[in-house]
């Protein structure tokens, strides 16, 4: 395509979409460089083509949704959400979405978005509710009720990398936002999302892709009857280049097995996963580095990152006569090695090594007990995890050779959480949900260079929750949520007499909302939504850390459709607009004014199938000041294909319009960027057995 029928097309698209003049207005000051545009690594690969018959995931009782509830995001959650920003997708919502690694799963759920900052295999950088969460510090991910998010990490609090997943084995994911949920504590103040794999695969899938940039990708996954019960593994590797001019040589391998035994009303399963990752990266770099040595350059060719992790998970439910029982015991082994450059300096080049065992204990309990004839379930429950964290340096490297140790510890978390919670349904149009959470902490910190920096402090937040449901009347139900909750900052700092870090940021939530299903063409959401942070943290681009700053304020409004035009065709429109201030004023860099997430998604009866995905960020603040804006940034993915029972082809374009934005953007002594990654097309076929 040249460049003019590429400009006409994008001019084309953008004039559909009126919605894109309210993300993407006028920035304080822009960047002089014109826009790059392509979000996180967004590449397309179709899910599994499932038959219309799914096995439901182990009920979730200890969740404040019904137990095997919805599925997909065309399934009704009237009577069932407790809020209007909380929702389901699964395989057949993923299944014509363009993905590229594990993180894009979390592609659908609205008023969400994400991007990198280097390129390669680390984790991204999550958008929600205006605010840049770095790698997980108030966005809460779970994978088979085994937490994701690692707090104090040598790279990032809280960090939460997906990259060990294979989307083809995701079945469910239940998403929220807000902080009134009991059964969620750490990480989880602006959302959580819930992933649930298969314990039975449909169909056998067999898959090849190849592309540009050396992309190559296999494939294989089954369930076979097997001790007693289901077997389900598959096994995942890929080579990929990125298309910078550094080679990224990212190499991944993916191993996922899952062991099932019972059914729906009683049952335990045991999953076992592996991954190893291996990479060279790319950094942000300055506007006149870009200029000079070109978009897509690279000023230090050896930064990159090596990641190994293995994980088993056991859980355990059943039904009984008075409710039933849900646990889930888990270990996790991470380590996990980025060298950065975060000064893009010869002497600048910094290791973050960090390695860990995380071990942890979920059990609830329910009890299906009435007030008179009115339905009114309790769930108490109790969650422990320990973290032990014997790497958590950072080192002073050139071309990854050690030249000194900056810090050196070791660290132990500890937590004891137990929870309550009663849903009560008052009559036919009045529910409610409400909820407490205590979390119990012990932090154990040693510095292994200044030993009287070395300490052990207890920390012990408690948060009550509520919402109240009203309707649904003509298919339309109103909410009203409001809870406390609370981040874990990195406890490198508990006991520094200079820069002394608190160990917990209190957060105080609230929203109202509206989800109406009353038309046969569009099911509609929309909230309204209010929040106070004790303590933000915001990512420090020239340490290539995170830093705990002053209180925040944001607030926002979210609007998310979906119109269903035609049997063949439905198009989703989803808004989101927040302000975000700390509450002196200033900016917050890298906050979120506005985020547009839309497409068509096609699928014919003869097995032709379709989705154009565009995505459109407002301008960030880089500073506090507000001096400094990034550009807006536009990106789409496309995805085409065929399936039947037996076979799917599909043919994938990212950054369909060779959009040149920044994805991300930083102000140090100068400003410095990185571009999104250029158009690249990929091309899969698949078998089913």
């Amino acid at each position: 395509m040249s460049d003019t029928l590429a400009a006409r097309a994008r001019r084309a698209i953008l004039s559909a979409i009126p919605a894109l003049a309210l993300v993407c207005g006028p920035a304080s000051i822009t960047l002089g460089q014109p826009p790059v545009t392509e979000l996180p690594e967004t590449v397309v690969r179709p899910a599994p083509a499932p038959p219309p018959e799914f096995t439901v995931a182990p009920p979730s009782f200890g969740d404040p949704f019904a137990a095997t509830g919805p599925v997909s995001r065309n399934d009704t959650l009237i009577g069932i959400a407790p809020s209007a920003s909380s929702g389901f997708y699964g395989a057949q919502d993923l299944a014509t979405r363009p993905l590229m690694n594990g993180n894009n799963v979390l592609d659908p759920i609205p008023g969400f978005t994400f991007t990198y900052e280097n390129t390669g295999n680390d984790a991204a950088i999550f958008y929600i509710r205006g605010v840049s969460v770095e790698h997980g510090t108030d966005f809460a991910l779970f994978v088979d009720d085994m937490p994701i998010n690692l707090p104090t990490h040598a790279h990032a609090q809280g960090i939460a990398n997906l990259n060990f997943l294979i989307p083809e084995m995701v079945e469910v994911v239940d998403y929220r936002k807000g902080s009134y949920f009991a059964d969620l504590g750490d990480f989880s103040t602006l959302g959580a999302a819930k992933i649930n794999t298969f314990r039975t695969l449909p169909q056998a899938i067999n898959t090849l892709s190849v592309g540009q940039y050396a992309w190559i990708r296999g494939l294989t996954a089954d369930t076979v009857e097997q001790w007693g019960g289901d077997l389900t593994y598959a096994a995942d590797l890929s080579y990929f280049d990125d298309g910078w001019d550094v080679p990224s040589r990212n190499k991944r391998f993916k191993l996922f097995g899952k062991h099932t035994v019972g059914d729906e009303c009683e049952g335990y399963s045991t999953s076992l996963m592996a991954y190893h990752g291996d990479w060279y990266s790319t950094e942000a770099q300055p506007l006149s580095s870009l200029q000079t040595n070109g978009l897509f350059s690279n000023l230090d060719p050896t930064t990159g990152g090596r990641q190994t992790r293995a994980s088993w998970n056991t859980q355990y439910w059943q039904e009984d006569d008075f409710g039933g029982w849900k646990a889930n015991a888990y270990a996790i082994y991470d380590r996990y090695n980025i060298w950065i450059n975060p000064e893009q300096e010869i002497d600048g080049q910094v290791l973050q090594p960090d390695g860990r065992l995380v071990a942890g204990l979920n059990l609830a309990r329910r009890f299906d007990s009435c007030l008179g004839d009115r339905c009114s379930p309790w769930t108490a429950g109790v969650q422990l995890r320990n973290d032990y964290i014997n790497v958590l340096r950072r080192d002073q490297t050139s071309e990854r050779a050690l030249l000194d140790v900056q810090e050196n510890y070791r660290v132990n978390i500890f937590t004891v959480s137990p929870y309550v919670q009663n849903e009560t349904r008052w009559n036919d149009w009045t529910r409610t949900v409400v909820g407490l959470r205590s979390d119990l902490y012990q932090f154990d910190v040693t510095d292994r260079i200044d030993p009287a920096q070395s300490g052990n402090a207890p920390a012990g937040p408690v948060n009550p929750k509520f919402s109240l449901i009203l309707g649904p009347w003509i298919d339309t139900e109103y909410y009203f949520n409001l809870g406390t909750g609370y981040h874990s900052n990195d406890v490198r700092d508990l006991f520094n007499p200079v820069t002394p870090t608190s160990a917990i940021a209190r957060t105080e939530s609230a929203e109202i909302g509206m989800r109406s299903e009353a038309f046969d063409n569009w099911t509609t959401n929309v909230t309204v939504w209010y929040q106070e942070f004790q303590s933000e943290l915001v990512f420090n681009a020239e340490e290539g850390e995170l830093e705990a700053l002053g209180p925040s304020r944001r607030y926002g409004v979210e609007f998310n459709n979906r119109f269903y035009l035609a049997d063949w065709l439905t198009w989703d429109v989803d808004y989101a607009w927040a302000h975000v201030r700390f509450t002196n004023g200033d900016r917050v860099p890298q906050s979120l004014s506005g985020l547009l997430k839309t497409g068509p998604t096609v699928q014919a009866e003869n097995g032709v199938y379709g989705s154009l995905w565009f995505t459109a960020f407002s301008p960030r603040p880089l500073t506090e000041d507000g001096s400094l804006f990034s550009n807006s940034v536009e990106v789409a993915n496309l995805q085409v294909g065929w399936r039947n029972c037996c076979w799917q082809v599909a043919a994938d374009v990212f950054n369909v319009f060779n959009s040149q934005d920044f994805q991300q953007t930083f102000a140090e002594d100068e400003i410095v960027a990185i571009p999104l990654a250029p158009i690249q097309s990929r091309f899969t076929i698949t078998r089913y057995f």
